[in-house]
């Protein structure tokens, strides 16, 4: 599976297929559907969270994100403001996600509710738009107490 070359100029279509890659990695990491995660990354992807050094790799990514979540109780990333363009030759995806990290159960749950800023390069693999590179920036965050349901 090689990358597919990469556009001159990105269509609507193209915009809207990037940003469901985008929208399918938040439902997949709150869904802990790990299958579905993995499609939202090239093989060779690198990710970088918060200035650590990038993980290499899909495996390693999906590895990292199942140690992550596997410690909440439930999470809800609200991705948003998406934006797909052609740079230098490149395709980057720029957006914004408010995760709200839960721990803890019924009245004695904490929920973090973290800003991230996302910068991706995305590749056409196979028709289609995966993430190869992530940088994911945190803007703040914020802690309090809640409630889970049910």
């Amino acid at each position: 599976m090689g990358a597919d070359a990469p556009p001159v100029a990105l269509d609507l279509e193209d915009r809207a297929a990037i940003e469901r890659t985008l929208h399918r990695y938040a439902w997949a990491a709150d869904d802990r559907d790990f299958t579905r995660l993995a499609t939202c990354f090239s093989e060779d992807a690198q990710v970088s969270f918060g200035g650590a050094p990038p993980l290499v790799g899909r495996e390693a990514v999906l590895a990292y994100m199942q140690e992550r979540t596997g410690v909440l109780t439930a999470s809800m990333h609200a991705m948003s403001t998406v934006t797909a363009d052609v740079e230098e030759g490149e395709v980057v995806a720029r957006s914004y996600c408010t995760a709200s990290l839960v721990t803890g159960s019924g009245a004695n749950a904490t929920v973090v509710r973290r800003a991230v800023r996302y910068v991706d390069r995305m590749v056409r693999v196979d028709g289609a738009w995966v993430i190869r590179d992530r940088v994911h920036t945190p803007l703040w965050t914020e802690t309090q107490a809640c409630e889970v349901a049910g």
